[in-house]
C-alpha cells in the first residue's frame, strides 16, 4: 500500500494494544483500549479493544499508520 501521507510504500504488520513489564509493576493490570473522536465533537468511540490484533499499514519514512480496525462496520 502507498502511504496516503508521503506517497512511499508502507510496511504491512500487526498492532496491539498492551502495557509493558515496568507499566504493569507501577501501575499493575488494566484494561484498554485505543479511542477516537472526531475534531469538534465530543462522541468518543473505541476503535480497538484491549485483545484485539489489527491489521496495520506503516510507514518507516513519515511514521503514518493506517489501522484495519474490526469495528470498520459500526
Amino acid at each position: 500500500m502507498k502511504c496516503p501521507n508521503c506517497e512511499k510504500e508502507m510496511q504491512r504488520g500487526f498492532s496491539e494494544i498492551h502495557g509493558t513489564p515496568a507499566g504493569f509493576l507501577v501501575v499493575g493490570f488494566s484494561y484498554q483500549h485505543l479511542f477516537f473522536t472526531p475534531a469538534g465533537s465530543e462522541d468518543e468511540k473505541i476503535i480497538v479493544d484491549n485483545s484485539d490484533k489489527v491489521l496495520t499499514d506503516f510507514c518507516r519514512y513519515c511514521k503514518t499508520a493506517v489501522l484495519r480496525t474490526k469495528k470498520q462496520d459500526e
